[in-house]
């Protein structure tokens, strides 16, 4: 990792880029590094524009949960509820 300290002027100029167009000033400079430096065939195998069950869809359901629950686990089953359960839950013990 590498920390870059751009004097004031320059960081008021990619700051308000980077407003203007809805991201930050580290993700603007990213992306135009990329741009500037990196072959384009690695460019258009880039992750921009992906969300987050598209990145991780290799390990998304590689994990047996039955090691831990022997009737198999439904965690991502029902979340608001099951959440809705643990604040009141919290609520009552005065934890919330």
């Amino acid at each position: 990792m590498v920390t870059i300290i751009l004097e004031p002027v320059l960081e008021q100029i990619v700051s308000e880029h980077a407003r203007q167009q809805g991201t930050t000033p580290e993700i603007l400079i990213r992306n135009d590094i990329r741009q500037k430096y990196l072959p384009a065939q690695i460019l258009k195998h880039s992750i921009e524009g992906l969300n987050m069950a598209d990145f991780l869809k290799d390990y998304i359901g590689c994990i047996n949960s039955s090691s831990i629950y022997p009737e198999g686990s439904h965690l991502s089953e029902d979340t608001g509820s099951n959440f809705t359960e643990l604040m009141v839950i919290k609520r009552k013990q005065g934890k919330l």
